[in-house]
């Protein structure tokens, strides 16, 4: 998973780390084999999503509300 010796200390962090070492390698593969995403594509929409909500003024501590059904597209958000 990852080195004892790193500093990680959240799912943004880890997934950074990840996307560096492993960046072409499958993170998410749905039941049926549809929808594939490697670390690279999982850090890069996660931080889309983040670069998103702070342009909208959304801070740290700040509550939002995500309705979303069990997709692929929720997993950028969590991360």
């Amino acid at each position: 998973m990852y080195e004892s010796s790193e500093n990680i200390f959240n799912l943004a962090a880890l997934t950074e780390v990840k996307a560096a070492k492993n960046g072409d390698k499958i993170a998410v593969l749905t039941g049926n084999g549809e929808i594939i995403v490697t670390y690279k594509q999982l850090d890069e929409m996660a931080a889309r999503v983040a670069n998103g909500l702070r342009s909208l003024d959304v801070r740290k501590g700040d509550k939002i509300v995500i309705l979303f059904p069990n997709s692929v597209e929720f997993l950028y958000i969590w991360f």
